[in-house]
């Protein structure tokens, strides 16, 4: 008995050992160029194996799973070779639900991971009746944590992506998360509201990005983040997870299903790409074509005009200057980086001194030297939306902080308002 238990705790350090060290990252290869040479990298998946399956807990491809270069019908464009299309079937719900077990592929599992994969959303994509679960992260050990399984703590959690009925041409994405602070016995539901980036259009890939940190067991400092192509859309950093330590992340997992009571009206399909699962930031695809030596060498490229360097400072005192003279309206809101999370809060009056918010239902005042370029901008966006001033200082700002989405949605704001001054606004940007 005793030597049995010996050969049993070995053979667990060794499946540590080459599951952490000798076999990462796992999956295909070759692995993406901008992969190449980071040790935090966990999974790979491209889905050009045949077997691709295997690592996410599957003996065969799964039903209503398949990997496609093509299909016209849906107006698929690929990513870079092969796709895996999944299909939710008229009058069902399931489309997939596999998973990457850390403990199983790796000897252990991690208290923070990141998770990216591409999803398109196929020609027929069209949930108008209701919503439904995407991709995601999850410690629910097969008791709690889904399908109304409500958590305590010590019995499990998740946070998979979610999405909502489509409307006006695109799909809202977020997290669907069972934590201990939820009401009720469904997860919370938080939509990706920031810049609307989290809203979906179908025929286009899109590159999601989400990063679980689990909590100090009992105390509320667990974070959720998400990102579309890059761009930060969702941030929660007082998360409960769970009470105990014994809880971890126990998988990734590619979880598609529509539905609740309703199901869906017709065949859905979508599409998933270039899977990575690291314990750093991931980011998105970088794609080199593969070099040709008996190509002709390409005519040199005139060199891109270098964009002058932003001086925010001006364009940030006028703007203050504006907003302290400035009353918002009774439902303004914004979203603004308030102790360290960026949220939506209520806007509830401006004075030299800086903004007074309104946060769950209290008046907080938050001054000037404390918030940043992007607050000042948003607050800018929420409060001036007809001020073509204001909305130039603060495309000026959005750009400085680096905020592309941002600066993009105010260029456009402006150039319907003051076409002389959206010319300025594109000569300060160098376009």
């Amino acid at each position: 008995m005793k030597l049995c238990l010996l050969a049993a705790c070995l053979f667990g350090v060794a499946r540590a050992w080459a599951g952490s060290a000798a076999t990462l990252p796992l999956g295909s290869r070759p692995l993406e160029p901008g992969l190449a040479g980071r040790d935090d990298v966990i999974l790979f998946s491209d889905f050009e194996e045949p077997d691709w399956f295997r690592l996410w807990g599957q003996r065969k491809v799964p039903e209503r799973c398949e990997t496609v270069d093509a299909d016209a019908a849906r107006k698929f464009e690929p990513l870079s070779g092969k796709a895996l299309r999944i299909k939710v079937d008229k009058d069902g719900h399931y489309g997939a639900s596999l998973d990457f077990a850390f403990q199983k592929e790796l000897g252990e599992e991690p208290e923070e991971i990141y998770f990216r994969y591409y999803l398109r959303l196929g020609d027929d994509w069209d949930p108008t009746t209701g919503g439904g679960k995407l991709p995601g992260i999850a410690g629910t050990y097969g008791r709690a944590g889904w399908g109304g399984r409500k958590v305590n703590g010590s019995d499990g959690w998740s946070a998979r992506g979610l999405f909502r009925g489509r409307k006006d041409g695109k799909t809202p994405i977020g997290y669907y998360c069972y934590h201990v602070d939820m009401k009720g016995i469904y997860g919370s539901e938080w939509i990706w509201e920031r810049d609307r980036l989290g809203y979906l259009e179908n025929n286009r890939w899109y590159c999601v990005e989400q990063h679980v940190q689990l909590n100090t067991p009992g105390q509320n400092d667990g974070i959720l983040r998400g990102w579309v192509d890059g761009q930060l859309a969702f941030e929660k950093t007082d998360l409960r997870f769970r009470d105990v330590p014994a809880l971890k992340i126990e998988k990734a997992w590619i979880d598609i299903y529509l539905g609740g009571t309703w199901t869906a009206p017709s065949d859905h399909h979508l599409f998933i790409d270039h899977v990575v699962v690291a314990r750093k930031p991931i980011g998105t695809l970088q794609l080199k074509p593969a070099p040709n030596p008996a190509a002709a060498a390409p005519a040199p490229v005139p060199a891109a005009p270098v964009a002058p360097k932003l001086d925010a400072a001006p364009h940030r005192k006028a703007l203050v200057e504006a907003l302290a003279k400035t009353k918002p309206a009774a439902d303004a809101k914004a979203w603004l980086k308030v102790m360290g999370q960026a949220q939506e809060v209520g806007v509830a009056g401006f004075d030299d001194r800086g903004v007074t918010i309104r946060l769950r239902g209290n008046g907080l005042p938050v001054a000037w030297k404390d918030l940043n370029d992007e607050d000042v901008a948003r607050l800018a966006e929420a409060c001036r939306p007809g001020d073509a001033e204001a909305l130039l200082h603060a495309a000026v700002l959005a750009a400085a902080s680096g905020n592309v989405s941002l600066r993009e949605k105010l260029s456009d704001q402006l150039v319907k308002l003051d076409a002389a001054r959206f010319k300025t606004l594109q000569a300060l940007l160098g376009r």
